[in-house]
């Protein structure tokens, strides 16, 4: 098998060799792909010192960003698998390879490197906000997707061929994770998640992540693309809060027409708010049941499609799995003949 393992980097001149050399240590017959997005530091040289000329590829993304990065690095080389990590060493390849291994032998499409469970992250992770960011974010997509996830923001995914093919990425940093675990969900992928170790930043690596900006622009991310993902059910939420409110503001009148047969009062604010919200809510049934269709409608293409391509995937794993039992057979006949 081809094995592929994308590293995007920023400013990570500290800990970008380790983790190749780490990386290449395990995967002595995988391709690393390392891309320097815009570094101002000795990133891109560090990569250069790490990297084999005849079998790994360093990739400089100007357009700033983890999804750019991870976009580019995906472009430059075809593989069967692809391990995608950070550049700072907290994810032990150890536990990458058994990713990979749970990955193949179960046929999955997605096996996420879950480093919540073991505590490993909190332990390592002493920044306000990051954990119980990533907890309420986990919460929130698992809610989306209609999947009971752990850990949706860990760096460390491996994916199979036919699913890479399927994405196309969109996003620009580090709302990457979500998309890949949303579309992951939107096109039915067998995604597994595996306890991981998660190890301290070495000394002079820092977190490119602000908790409260890249928090804002991943949230604001996930609500876009759950109005898109499940439309019918983003949009029913907002028509019962928009009918509860138009209900609210005609309450009054409506009590005045019923006990009094008149209005006691001009209402002319209830009626504006209450019209507003009640138009609100019907336009809102009637976008999500159109926006359900075609998501529906296109959603069962891409299924077709993504299943057609896992079905050329087991085949090739299915040969290749064939020829490695056959080659030791071969072998073994061989050893016991001199014998």
């Amino acid at each position: 098998m081809k094995i592929a393992i994308i590293i995007p980097a920023y400013n990570e001149a500290a800990s970008i060799y380790d983790t190749i050399k780490e990386y290449q240590s395990v995967f002595p017959r995988a391709s690393v792909v390392a891309i320097d997005n815009n570094s101002t530091d000795n990133t891109h040289q560090e990569i250069e010192r790490a990297l084999r000329r005849d079998q790994d590829v360093v990739v400089t993304e100007l357009k700033q960003g983890k999804g750019y990065a991870v976009s580019a690095g995906l472009s430059r080389v075809d593989a069967d698998a692809y391990i995608m990590i950070d550049g700072d060493l907290t994810y032990p390849a150890e536990d990458a390879r058994r990713c990979l291994e749970l990955l193949i032998q179960g046929r999955h499409d997605i096996v996420i490197g879950d480093r919540l469970s073991t505590g490993s992250y909190h332990a390592q992770n002493h920044r306000l906000g990051h954990s119980s960011g990533n907890y309420a974010l986990t919460k929130l997509i698992s809610f989306i997707a209609n999947y009971r996830f752990k850990d949706v923001e860990s760096g460390m995914r491996v994916m199979s061929r036919p699913f890479v093919r399927m994405v196309a990425l969109r996003s620009k940093g580090f709302q990457l994770e979500p998309e890949l675990t949303l579309y992951g969900a939107h096109i039915e992928a067998d995604i597994r998640e595996l306890p991981i170790s998660y190890r301290a930043r070495m000394d002079g690596s820092e977190s490119k992540l602000d908790t409260i900006k890249d928090g804002i622009r991943i949230v604001r991310y996930v609500f876009s693309e759950w109005i898109y993902y499940r439309p019918f059910q983003a949009l029913s939420i907002m028509f019962v809060i928009s009918a509860m409110i138009s209900g609210l503001a005609l309450y009054r009148p409506g009590y005045d027409l019923l006990k009094y047969g008149e209005l006691t009062a001009p209402y002319v604010g209830s009626y504006m708010v209450g019209g507003l919200f009640a138009t609100f809510c019907g336009i809102s049934a009637v976008v999500g049941m159109i926006m359900q269709s075609v998501i529906s409608s296109s959603k069962r293409r891409d299924i077709a499609l993504f299943k057609e391509q896992r079905r050329h995937w087991n085949a090739k794993l299915d040969a290749s799995l064939k020829s490695k039992k056959s080659r030791k057979s071969s072998s073994h006949d061989e050893s016991t003949r001199e014998f």
